[in-house]
């Protein structure tokens, strides 16, 4: 392919030398065009120059750098660079060639080594506060709560490793661990807090901070865990059995009482989801809301209250979007409109359908899949009744998993249905 020939070849150096000094004094390109007898087709006279030597070397072939020269104006390529290894300077892009491409692996290879020693100190130091953890007597399964019971189960199917040796971060599990990050927060705190479950170490140094008196405190929801449990006659794997398929005796106000906290924060969930979906908006949950849901509890099921939660929330959007409202001012609506309806719904005798649960957008967590289905075994009871100590009395009585009649129940609701 043929190129356009340089306007200034005909030059020698001198008058190359000349025509550059004239230039940058100022003269106008039109009169050193005439004076040189240049066949410029625009004005950019300086494009033709010839780069010029500085006295700077490349670094990696020690020989002169070169820069093309800059318009007057001062804005144009200010690259400098090497004629023999393509080596080049002062430019955004980055310099590929073998010099600087063999630097940054070394420095890559740098950085990893010091990251890996710094890991390994951070490990040994660890590895001598975790010292004081081996000589922890194992705590005994018959001396654990229900609850503890629940979200130990619950968090060993979830998350326990391949060999059976420990547990993975609670966060890594493919579904959630609990409705909300608050009750997987306390749960996963009164294991630990119990001697229930240990901090591995094998977690991630980066997820422990080393307090000066030797001990640590750390992200209990980004580490490993190891169980730190016995009952007599057990060992290892008839141990997880017993905790991942339990055989409890179980009371029934403790039972009562864990099935409305797993209600309360489905339910929380519930709320949260619609209104940051249909109002964009993150609602904050006080102690208001908190004990209005316990009384909706009180005769709604948690599918009767995702489908109030989520009519009241699509009113909230109507009142928003035609009165103009705030959609902080709508959101805080919902909990009080909630109320009222469920109220009349009580007091008219209203029959509240129930919505089914998204496996989408919000499945069934870990804890409340294992109460209901492996602890209780009232399966999806637990989802379409009101928290009902009768319903649990008749369950712990049952010796076959065969669906139960709910006729005669004082507190039967019928199944949700699909429509909204």
């Amino acid at each position: 392919m043929s190129t356009e020939t340089n306007p200034l070849s005909h030059l020698s150096e001198s008058e190359m030398n000349q025509l550059i000094e004239r230039y940058y004094a100022g003269e106008k390109v039109k009169d050193l065009a005439e004076d040189f007898n240049l066949n410029l087709k625009n004005n950019q006279l300086v494009n033709h120059f010839p780069a010029k030597q500085l006295d700077e070397n490349c670094p990696y072939c020690s020989l002169n750098l070169y820069q093309p020269y800059q318009p007057r104006g001062g804005y144009g390529n200010d690259k400098k660079y090497c004629r023999i290894c393509e080596h080049t300077e002062n430019t955004w892009r980055t310099c590929y060639c073998e010099g600087c491409t063999k630097t940054r692996i070394q420095q890559q290879q740098e950085k990893e080594r010091i990251d890996l020693e710094n890991r390994q100190k951070e490990q040994e130091k660890l590895s001598g506060a975790f010292e004081f953890l081996k000589n922890l007597e194992a705590v005994s399964l018959q001396e654990l709560t229900l609850k503890e019971r629940t979200a130990l189960g619950a968090y060993s199917r979830l998350c326990l490793s391949d060999d059976l040796t420990y547990l993975k971060p609670v966060l890594t599990g493919n579904i959630n661990f609990s409705p909300t990050p608050e009750y997987t927060i306390e749960c996963i705190k009164t294991l630990a807090n119990r001697n229930i479950i240990l901090p591995s170490i094998i977690s991630d140094p980066d997820h422990f901070s080393l307090d000066s008196d030797g001990s640590f405190s750390y992200r209990m929801l980004q580490v490993h865990y190891e169980l730190n449990i016995e009952e007599e006659g057990l060992n290892k794997v008839p141990l997880l059995d017993e905790v991942m398929s339990p055989n409890l005796n179980i009371n029934t106000e403790e039972a009562f009482g864990l099935w409305e906290e797993i209600a309360l924060h489905e339910c929380i969930e519930s709320l949260k989801y619609n209104v940051q979906v249909t109002l964009n908006h993150e609602i904050q949950i006080g102690d208001k809301t908190v004990w209005t849901i316990k009384e909706m509890l009180k005769n709604f099921s948690v599918s009767q209250i995702f489908y109030i939660f989520y009519s009241r929330t699509t009113y909230a959007l109507r009142w928003m979007t035609e009165q103009g409202v705030y959609a902080k001012h709508a959101a805080n609506s919902i909990i009080g409109n909630s109320q009222k309806y469920a109220d009349r719904a009580i007091a008219n005798q209203y029959n509240i359908k129930g919505s089914w649960r998204s496996h989408n957008t919000l499945p069934q967590s870990a804890i409340s899949t294992f109460f209901f289905d492996t602890v209780l075994k009232i399966g999806d009871d637990g989802f379409v009744m009101p928290p009902n100590i009768e319903r649990i009395k008749r369950a712990l009585k049952v010796e076959d998993n065969s669906p139960l009649d709910h006729a005669g129940d004082d507190n039967n609701t019928p199944p949700p249905t699909e429509e909204m």
